[in-house]
Order: C-alpha cells, then structure tokens, then sequence
C-alpha cells in the first residue's frame, strides 16, 4: 500500500503509517525502516501499534 505525501513532515508520516495499521486485515510484529529523519516517530509506531521498529543497515546489499 502506498500512501502520498505532500511533504516529509513527521506528524504527516506517523498519520500515513498509522493509517496504513489501522487498514491492515493482519497484525505486524515488526516494521523496518530505512534511515530518515522522517521516521523519528518509530518510537510513536511501537507504542500505538505495539510493535518492534527495526533500520535498514545502510552499508549492506539487499
């Protein structure tokens, strides 16, 4: 599911990941995320959504 946003705005992305939980039909136990400053609220994500957040490693090939 891909959500567009106007900008990188944390309070934006937290309401677009937590829209994307909330019309999920299946629980997740982790979310990984890649480096941004726009996912600062992964601490936010974890709590609302009681999940484990989890980084990409910037210097490994997928």
């Amino acid at each position: 599911m891909f959500i567009l946003l106007e900008a990188k705005i944390l309070k934006d992305v937290f309401k677009a990941i937590m829209h994307m939980y909330e019309r999920s039909s299946f629980s997740c136990i982790s979310t990984t995320f890649d480096n941004k400053k726009e996912v600062a609220c992964h601490k936010n994500v974890e709590q609302e959504c009681n999940t484990l957040a989890y980084f990409a490693d910037p210097y490994s090939s997928w």
